[in-house]
């Protein structure tokens, strides 16, 4: 990172909670390292955890990062696409749905359920610069993206499998922006969107749903549906069929944190977050000005329908583009080409290792990294042995 970057980052004025994390940061510091916070008010510390319902893609792990909290998922009940898996399956830049606890600072947490859905599968149609159609949608992507399978968006190619984890990036639902994409192996169609009734039938991104019986459809709701294709591509007949977004599962009494894109304005303080109703008139704004587009993360509770948000926070590119990991190492080939939690790293751009060197580096070896996303890579600014 030249100089000139290291200036402008240092400009950006800190959010309420990047001064709290600074502060347990340097509360800790003497304590001989580790992530590990002990943190009143967490079941287990002495206190009482305050009860979240948090949205929003995966930014890191050690335990899992969502939202800038850092939830502790031992023992949580893990789904993917509605099977049950484990914590250790999660990957960067999948969106989870959690149901947990965290402290009174907004810090650390404990999960309880994590449960993710794939947004988009298919074979990739067209494709335009940095976004493509699968299933009827059309996919952005950005810096922040992560990939698995190619290197970069330029490597797709009409025909090609993919699945596709992502938010709601328009008011219609037909286009979203993916936080992950995967190359698979062909298998079921997955399309997310608005279904409509047209005459007697049911559409989702223009195509045909059958095979319902057993289904309970609802024209105008976002949902997830999974089928085979038939009749020449048009129709899907269904083998799954799931509601989408917290208004599917409006939670009760806790908080509601989520992030997404703005996707309509109503006022310059109530606006759309994907299909999410949002009131922020008595709301902290971190950030600048609320605007279509905005990728931002919401803090509040539920009140009929609508989030009534305590904290509403613009979130810059440079917070959309890292990650952090805390685990193992589970390949090792080069200080440039290493896997940890699934992600491949690439170091070779660091002056320093922190508690060791190069050579201590091997498979099993727990870390600490830090880095910036770039494709199927994490470039990382900082490594940390630990010990």
């Amino acid at each position: 990172m030249s100089s000139d970057q290291d200036k402008d980052r240092a400009a950006i004025p800190l959010t309420r909670r990047q001064w709290l994390v600074l502060s347990v940061a340097a509360s800790t510091a003497g304590c001989g390292g580790g992530s590990s916070l002990m943190v009143a008010g967490m079941p287990g510390t002495g206190g009482t955890g305050i009860g979240v319902r948090s949205t929003g893609p995966i930014t890191g792990f050690g335990s899992v990062i969502v939202n800038r909290v850092r939830f502790d998922d031992s023992t949580a009940q893990v789904s993917l696409d509605g099977q049950a898996d484990v914590a250790t399956s999660l990957r960067l830049g999948m969106v989870v749905n959690l149901q947990g606890e965290r402290d009174a600072a907004g810090l650390v947490g404990k999960a309880n359920a994590i449960d993710v859905w794939s947004i988009a599968q298919g074979q990739v149609g067209s494709i335009t610069g940095t976004q493509f159609v699968v299933a009827g949608m059309v996919i952005q992507t950005d810096p922040g993206t992560v990939l698995d399978g190619i290197t970069s968006i330029a490597d797709l190619i009409p025909g090609s499998w993919v699945r596709v984890w992502g938010l709601q990036a328009s008011s219609d639902a037909s286009t979203w922006n993916a936080t992950r994409v995967a190359l698979v192996q062909p298998g079921d169609l997955v399309s997310s969107g608005l279904c409509v009734l047209q005459g007697s039938n049911f559409y989702i991104n223009g195509l045909r749903l059958t095979n319902t019986a057993g289904y309970q459809i609802q024209s105008g709701t976002l949902v997830r549906a999974q089928g085979t294709l038939a009749d020449a591509n048009s129709s899907l007949s269904l083998k799954s069929y799931v509601p989408l977004g917290l208004d599917a599962t409006q939670p009760g009494d806790g908080e509601v944190e989520v992030s997404g894109l703005v996707t309509s304005m109503n006022s310059s303080r109530q606006f759309t977050l994907g299909n999410l109703a949002i009131d922020a008139r008595l709301a902290t704004l971190n950030g600048g000005v609320i605007a279509v587009g905005q990728r931002v993360e919401v803090e509040g509770r539920w009140q009929g329908g609508v989030i009534m948000a305590n904290s509403v926070e613009i979130e810059s590119s440079q917070s959309l583009d890292s990650a952090e990991i805390e685990a193992k190492i589970e390949e090792f080939t080069s200080l440039s080409n290493f896997v940890v939690r699934g992600q491949r790293c690439d170091g070779s751009g660091l002056k320093e290792i922190k508690g060791g060197s190069v050579a201590d580096l091997k498979v099993g070896l727990k870390i600490h990294v830090k880095g910036v996303k770039q494709g199927e890579i994490l470039y990382l600014t900082q490594l940390e042995i630990d010990h």
